[in-house]
C-alpha cells in the first residue's frame, strides 16, 4: 500500500465492499458514521478503523491521477457529507479521488442484475428490511393524520 492507493476491504462476508484513499501516513480518507443519527461524513481514520478486521487489499488502475492529486481531492473533501448508497457512496468517492470520475462498479452490478431480473427487483424491494417498515410508517402516519382531516366515509373531502 502506497500513498494515494484506492483502499478497500470486504463486508459482511463480501456482500459489499468499503473504499477509501491511503493518506501514505498509516491513515486513510473515507466515509465513516458521525454524531448524526444514521449520518456519515468524509474523515480520516487509522487503517485499522479502515479495516474493522479485514484484510485490506489495493484496487489497481490502468490510468489514474498522480498520487498528489489523489491524497489533495481526498483531503479538500474531509468533512463533506450527503452519503447516497446509490449515487454518492465510499466507492464513488475513491474512485473520484483516483480518476476524476464517479462512478461505482458495486452500484453498476446491482443496476445489471436488477434489470435482467424485474421480478427480482420487486421481490428486493418489497422484501427490504428499510423499505417495508417506511411503507408501514407512513401509511400509518397518513391514516392518523388523515382521519384528523376531516374526511368523509367514501375517502372525499367536505
Amino acid at each position: 500500500m502506497a500513498r494515494g492507493d484506492h483502499l478497500y476491504v470486504d463486508r459482511m462476508g463480501g456482500i459489499y465492499s468499503h473504499h477509501g484513499i491511503d493518506c501514505g501516513d498509516g491513515t486513510v480518507i473515507h466515509y465513516w458514521p458521525d454524531n448524526a443519527p444514521f449520518g456519515s461524513s468524509i474523515q480520516r481514520t487509522t487503517l485499522g478503523e479502515f479495516a474493522e478486521g479485514g484484510s485490506i487489499r489495493v484496487r489497481d488502475y490502468a490510468v489514474c491521477d498522480p498520487p498528489e492529486t489523489v491524497v489533495r481531492r481526498a483531503v479538500r473533501s474531509l468533512g463533506a457529507r450527503g452519503f447516497d448508497p446509490l449515487s454518492r457512496n465510499c466507492e464513488h468517492f475513491a474512485v473520484w479521488c483516483k480518476t476524476g470520475r464517479v462512478e461505482s462498479s458495486q452500484i453498476r452490478s446491482v443496476e445489471s442484475y436488477l434489470r435482467g431480473w424485474p421480478a427480482g427487483a420487486l421481490m428486493t424491494l418489497l422484501l427490504s428490511p428499510v423499505v417495508v417498515p417506511a411503507v408501514v410508517f407512513t401509511v400509518f402516519v397518513g391514516n392518523v393524520f388523515g382521519g384528523q382531516a376531516g374526511g368523509t366515509r367514501d375517502g372525499r373531502r367536505q
